[in-house]
């Protein structure tokens, strides 16, 4: 089990465990209290898994980009024979 799911686990325990003793029914106000937790747990949630695909997303793009710029410095050393250097091209050599 990852580091991750486990706080996500935690998380969750705690805002949604109904702190009540057992054999006692609700009140109202603890069932109202209750919803309005499950509310909150739910868009915590969504906070948060939203949270998660964008830096997912994230991450991926940047691994594109570099790979993208691996390829080019791997062509632009690949084709640099072609070319005189800049050096001797502006009178440095």
């Amino acid at each position: 089990m990852s580091v991750d799911s486990e706080k996500n686990d935690v998380r969750k325990a705690l805002f949604t465990r109904l702190f009540q003793s057992p054999g006692i029914p609700c009140t109202g106000n603890e069932e109202a209290e209750f919803k309005a937790n499950s509310s909150l747990n739910s868009r915590l949630e969504i906070e948060q898994d939203t949270d998660e695909l964008i830096k997912k997303t994230q991450k991926e793009a940047h691994e594109k980009r570099m790979k993208k710029f691996r390829q080019m410095a791997k062509q632009l050393a690949d084709d640099d024979w072609l070319y005189p250097p800049i050096e001797k091209l502006i009178g440095l050599k």
